[in-house]
């Protein structure tokens, strides 16, 4: 089974050597107040976000070096470790789908045995050092919850689509991005254009501009799509789709916990082309954005194997 999101790729090997400094006692009073935190703002999330999806409906697992503990509607139970180091995923574990976190105090010493800020911040991890809080870790467990509610409902259409694509060896995703798409100078020059049209359509308020700057980026996706190969064009909308939305409802949880001033610092700043998946997440969060401008509804529709260019296209085409 695919393990989706694993915020730290090869640090995976230094983190486990941490465990020897981790005890088993426990919960912490923190993590079980970053639980309520996150799970406290779920109806101010419905008013804006997907009405059926909810974290507390699924166990949370926060490993702590040795064990997890594992919490579903504010109980605890210690059990087994579902993984050997820390990673930050949805996994489906004895027939459901349930999240894995590390706790807070071993997510927070990742940065300072990586010695790198740099080194996360290129992949999929959004946050740095310097602005990763207990909002951040609330954040990132409603991204992970929402990949629960992804596959418990879209799992097998998910799969099904990357065996099509005859994508089904572990990381074999990534690497498509890396070796067809970030060696393509023409294509990061179309990407990082773009991303400009799109944040230009996003800030405009003016309805004709927004509608006429998200034409324009979708012509150029649809163009750049012409050019790649099947497994890169369905993993580039792949990333789009789940990980764009997953990032998306981090970043609305985020903006609810810490408010508008650190949500725009965190997640609205100048865009940067890096390799690797990360920008297909920041794009696709965008898109979620900019439909909640133009078509409020687009979330009645959504799916984990949902085209967010198809859904952008239906609100400007008769505009």
């Amino acid at each position: 089974m695919k393990v989706f999101h694993i915020l730290y790729g090869a640090a995976g090997v230094l983190l486990a050597a941490a465990t020897v400094f981790t005890g088993d006692y426990g919960l912490s009073k923190k993590d079980m107040e970053i639980y309520d935190r996150a799970v406290g703002i779920e109806d101010a999330m419905v008013e804006n976000g997907f009405c059926d999806f909810s974290p507390s409906d699924y166990k949370i697992r926060f490993f702590n070096g040795s064990c997890d503990y594992v919490v579903k509607e504010g109980e605890v139970a210690k059990e087994d470790a579902a993984f050997g180091t820390f990673v930050g995923t949805a996994y489906e574990i004895d027939g459901e789908y349930q999240v894995v976190l590390p706790t807070y105090e071993n997510f927070s010493e990742l940065f300072t045995m990586l010695n790198s800020v740099q080194s996360v911040s290129d992949g999929e991890m959004h946050f740095g050092e310097a602005n990763y809080s207990e909002d951040a870790h609330a954040a990132t467990l409603w991204h992970e919850a929402f990949h629960a509610w992804q596959l418990t409902n879209w799992a097998d259409e998910v799969f099904a689509r990357g065996e099509a694509a005859d994508i089904s060896e572990e990381g074999g995703y990534e690497r498509i991005v890396v070796n067809e798409v970030d060696s393509d100078s023409e294509y990061v020059l179309s990407f990082s254009q773009e991303m400009e049209l799109l944040q230009k359509a996003y800030e405009s308020d003016d309805t004709e501009e927004k509608c006429r700057l998200t034409r324009e980026a979708l012509a150029l996706a649809a163009e750049m799509e012409q050019g790649m190969s099947a497994q890169a064009a369905y993993v580039t909308q792949y990333f789009q789709t789940l990980e764009g939305s997953a990032r998306y409802v981090e970043a609305q949880a985020y903006r609810l916990l810490a408010g508008e001033e650190a949500w725009s610092e965190t997640y609205m700043g100048d865009f940067n082309y890096s390799n690797g998946a990360g920008k297909y997440y920041a794009m696709g969060m965008l898109k979620c954005l900019l439909l909640d401008q133009l078509a409020p509804e687009w979330k009645d529709d959504f799916t984990a194997t949902a085209d967010l260019d198809e859904f952008l296209q239906a609100a400007v085409g008769g505009r």
